[in-house]
């Protein structure tokens, strides 16, 4: 018999490695240790889904591990998501910071992963010079 992975609970194992109840929060809040979210983090309800950052979490990971029209351009290139931030919302929020406004993450160096030290918060303008080199195409007429 399997049991939670979580130290000191001795529940039997549910899902993805956790009791039913850490199972639970983990889908709830993003980590399987959170009982309830963290309010000064989402005022507007106890869901992650309504965290400010967690679309633009949400959207890295599906860009570099699943089923985004721009995979191509990111998984498809060999770009990750470091396993902590895939795992755990929270933590991710923590490593980024507040996002200013007028705003979004953007990688450092745009060959690298989305991990802690190649991640910052960017204007448009500012991403727009952090591009990698567009393909010349010659047509003739």
């Amino acid at each position: 018999m399997k049991f939670c992975s979580v130290p000191d609970c001795e529940d039997e194992h549910h899902a993805k490695g956790y009791c039913q109840k850490h199972y639970n929060h983990l889908r709830r809040y993003g980590s399987p240790y959170l009982t309830k979210p963290i309010p000064t983090l989402s005022p507007i309800t106890d869901s992650v889904t309504y965290h400010p950052l967690y679309e633009t979490w949400r959207g890295m990971i599906r860009r570099c591990h699943g089923d985004h029209f721009r995979y191509k351009d990111y998984g498809g290139r060999g770009i990750s998501v470091c396993q902590e931030w895939r795992d755990d919302f929270w933590l991710f929020v923590k490593d980024v910071g507040e996002r200013p406004v007028n705003h979004t993450l953007d990688r450092k160096d745009n060959q690298g992963n989305y991990e802690i030290g190649n991640v910052k918060w960017s204007t448009v303008a500012e991403q727009n010079t952090n591009k990698r080199p567009r393909k010349k195409v010659e047509v003739d007429f």
